[in-house]
Order: C-alpha cells, then sequence, then structure tokens
C-alpha cells in the first residue's frame, strides 16, 4: 500500500471475510511456524548476538535495539 488512504482504510476494515486484518511492520507479528523454523531462527539470534551488541555500540543512540528478524 503506497497512498496515505490505504494505512486510515486498514485501520477502519478490522476483518475480511472472517478473517482479521494485522499490521506486517508490527513487533512480535507471529506467523504460522513449524518447530524447525523456530528452532532456526533461535539458532540465528544466538550466532548474531555479538554482531548486533557490536552493532548497536557503533550507532549509540542512533537506533533504539538492534535485533536478528526475519522481517523484512
Amino acid at each position: 500500500m503506497v497512498d496515505a488512504i490505504d494505512e486510515y482504510a486498514v485501520g477502519q476494515l478490522k476483518e475480511f471475510e472472517g478473517k482479521n486484518f494485522v499490521s506486517a511492520t508490527m513487533e512480535g507479528l507471529k506467523l504460522d511456524e513449524t518447530e524447525d523454523e523456530k528452532q532456526k531462527q533461535e539458532e540465528l539470534k544466538q550466532k548474531f548476538e555479538g554482531l548486533c551488541k557490536v552493532i548497536k555500540d557503533v550507532l549509540g543512540d542512533k537506533v533504539e535495539k538492534v535485533v536478528v528478524s526475519d522481517r523484512v
């Protein structure tokens, strides 16, 4: 969605054909995942924990936090 009215319209439409709308930009969005996908995500978080800390240290107050995510 690219028009300003899009966000407003979706905000007013809570559901469509029995399915609730949720924002894909909000933190904490949970998609259906298999146990393997959950485990791989946890392994990636552990693997890149040091890198996230270094990036946060370098950027300082320019960012609130640095985390591994599967969101684009």
